[in-house]
């Protein structure tokens, strides 16, 4: 258990490189974004890999689902079904071109446990060499993945254009150890490109007394912050079921959970861990970071604000009984809001802070280091990307459009500033290099302990672990960074 826990540690040193962020503002404009002339992008016109198989492996739910899915390969779409329609016609044209054929297959559970890491790292080092590309669930197997040295630096294969549109530059950019491109994200994972963000209930805030587009208006001048939430919740409790206590059958101005008001901590441009030149360094000890999570304890102490449990605001938020939340999960399931939302960045710490940053995932993938044919897979990679832009992008906006997640053109601009100018780079996740494991740590371990009514311990509790975690981090510099 010892060793695992150094090695789900190091992890988070990963993720200091970890899922940056994701794209493109809306729909594409229908040129070439490549730059080049052929039709798949980089891969010459005229190209064939007759009889070969491109093979994806994903966990159950990862190919086609109702959570967080991809669309690798849709034989039969639904009808009026966009995604699916989407991606069988992407896959439909490749192979038509390029006369192979795409197929996914799911092949375990995500269950929040390391379910995929055992999976995927048996079906390698039993020999199997039949997947071209790998999709997992969470990040921290990402980084075990590393340490077992499994996967195919994708740099050197041919055919990509890196500098493409439908190629995440950012966090392309942010996982690349030394020289190596070991995990990367394109426009095929679109659809689990997601960001953090702020959820305001239209109709509670003009039964304030406020303009239903007061919050844009704050957005767009750049005076959305943190301090401003704490104005706006001011007196908003009302005891709903009249037994004179706080519960979540209550109104509140701000109903949330631990977990998503941890990323007002990157919101405030907080890194956590991240690389320089010479290894790796925190933010979590400085002076703007105490404050931050003064701040945010702060907010939870108020009466106004419910922070409280997880998986509540279908009972509070969701039923229309606080002005604001914070949303940390898949936008798709806001489709069932019954009343006129809008989508903001999380709002910024304070006035002198430069723009909003949005915390951000991209849907990394690997190849495995023992594919057979690198020329093909290196083809299957940019045709699939090219395809993806053109076809998926474009319907997963109309698709949530149509479903009513994305309600109005501000929302809209503002999903797609979260996922480029203002996102900000996935690092840090279950970063933890002692005995519990955490999202923002410790960031989030403060957190909760504050929303359960206990003290905010946090520059005692970073200090207890900061020679730990600079100890591994440097380690795993030196092994798999210094002189790749």
């Amino acid at each position: 258990m010892k060793v695992k826990r150094i090695l789900l540690a190091v992890l988070a040193l990963i993720m200091v490189a970890t899922v940056a962020v994701a794209c493109k503002p809306g729909k594409p404009s229908g040129d070439d974004p490549s730059g080049s002339q052929n039709k798949w992008g980089g891969v010459p016109d005229g190209k064939t890999y007759e009889g070969y198989e491109f093979v994806i492996c994903t966990y159950n739910g990862g190919n086609i689902g109702e959570g967080w899915t991809n669309y690798f390969d849709v034989d039969e779409p639904e009808e009026g079904e966009l995604m699916q329609n989407a991606a069988n016609k992407r896959n439909n044209a490749i192979e038509a071109d390029l006369k192979c054929t795409i197929t996914c297959y799911e092949e375990w559970n995500w269950d929040g446990t390391m379910q995929g890491y055992n999976y995927v790292s048996a079906k390698l080092f039993s020999g199997d060499d039949t997947v071209n590309l790998y999709f997992v669930e969470s990040p921290t197997n990402m980084a075990l993945f590393v340490i077992d040295e499994v996967m195919y630096d994708v740099s050197t294969l041919p055919y990509i254009t890196w500098d493409a549109d439908y190629f995440n530059k950012q966090m392309n950019e942010t996982y690349m150890l030394g020289n190596k491109q070991y995990i990367f994200a394109s426009d095929i994972t679109y659809p689990c490109q997601s960001s953090t963000v702020f959820l305001v209930n239209k109709e509670e805030l003009t039964n304030h007394n406020y303009s239903e587009n007061y919050v844009y208006d704050m957005v767009d001048n750049g005076t959305w912050v943190f301090d401003k939430v704490f104005e706006m919740v001011e007196g908003t409790y009302v005891d709903l079921d009249r037994d004179q206590s706080y519960s979540i059958d209550d109104y509140y101005g701000f109903a949330g959970n631990p977990y998503s008001i941890t990323y007002e901590f990157p919101g405030a441009g907080l890194k956590g861990t991240y690389l320089t030149d010479s290894g790796f360094a925190f933010d979590f000890g400085t002076d703007r970071a105490i404050r931050v999570m003064d701040k945010i304890c702060d907010f939870l102490g108020k009466p106004d604000v419910w922070c409280k449990e997880w998986n509540v605001q279908d009972r509070m938020f969701f039923a229309g009984n606080a002005i604001f939340s914070s949303w940390a999960s898949e936008i798709r399931i806001l489709k069932i809001l019954d009343f006129e939302y809008g989508m903001v960045p999380f709002p910024k710490f304070d006035d002198a802070q430069d723009r909003y940053y949005s915390y951000t995932s991209s849907g990394p993938m690997f190849v495995p280091y023992n594919i057979t044919d690198p020329d093909f897979t290196g083809a299957l990679i940019e045709a699939m990307s090219v395809g993806s832009h053109e076809e998926l992008v474009p319907a997963f906006y109309d698709k949530f459009i149509e479903q009513r997640v994305l309600r109005d053109e501000k929302s809209r601009e503002y999903w797609a500033k979260m996922l480029t100018e203002w996102s900000f780079p996935e690092f840090t996740r279950e970063f933890s290099p002692n005995e519990y494991v955490s999202y923002y740590a410790p960031a989030f371990t403060i957190i909760q302990n504050v929303s359960g009514g206990g003290t905010n311990n946090y520059a005692s509790k970073w200090g207890a672990i900061k020679d730990l975690a600079d100890e591994m981090c440097q380690e795993f510099y030196a092994k798999f960074m210094k002189n790749a």
